[in-house]
């Protein structure tokens, strides 16, 4: 039976913004001292399991994590702005509550960002890209919450209507899929064990 591939997906660590419930979005905060003493613990957890390639999105937040990841193995991390978390444009700095209605609306689009569709439609070709390439290989992918559900739905073939059944996963933890020639099936889910907490 042939190998199946192997996508893991982190969450970055907490940042200042996540703490303040400030939309984040593009606006490149880096991990708060909770946010680094999660990106150990993470690393730390996945310093035995073999990469055969790792991503992260190109913002600080992520890019942090990954390297803290990175330290324990020897592929080069390879920053991509298509992992990046959705843009949501003027709304940026915004507390949660002052967005509440484009958080879990799929199509609605906030002033001069993306909707979710719209991330699910930017990481489409990343993930065709990526499981053309590591077929049968296992990858690490750091990125966002809302690019990190968008990912979910399509790896596991389901609408981007149905995002929000995924909630929010923990900052730094880890969401595990295994695709086969007979579909995919969701292995670990939103698995922050080892935080302790």
């Amino acid at each position: 039976m042939k190998k199946p591939t192997r996508i893991l997906l982190v969450r970055h660590g907490v940042t200042e913004g996540n703490e303040k419930k400030i939309t984040q979005g593009r606006i490149d905060f880096g991990l708060s001292a909770e946010g680094r003493r999660q990106a150990k613990a993470i690393a730390k957890r996945l310093s035995k399991t073999k990469f055969d390639a790792i991503y992260s999105s190109s913002l600080k937040r992520a890019a942090q994590t990954a390297n803290e990841i990175g330290k324990h193995h020897k592929s080069k991390i390879i920053h991509s702005k298509l992992l990046q978390e959705r843009a949501f444009g003027k709304l940026e700095g915004k507390s949660y509550d002052d967005v509440e209605e484009y958080r879990h609306q799929p199509h609605k689009r906030p002033p001069g960002g993306e909707s979710i569709k719209d991330v699910y439609e930017r990481a489409k070709p990343f993930l065709k890209k990526i499981l053309k390439k590591y077929k049968g290989k296992t990858v690490l992918i750091v990125a966002h919450g809302t690019i990190g559900r968008a990912i979910l739905c399509i790896l596991l073939q389901m609408p981007i209507s149905k995002a929000n059944l995924f909630g929010i996963q923990k900052n730094t933890s880890i969401t595990e899929v295994e695709i086969t020639p007979y579909g995919s099936r969701l292995v670990r889910f939103n698995d922050h064990t080892h935080l302790g907490d």
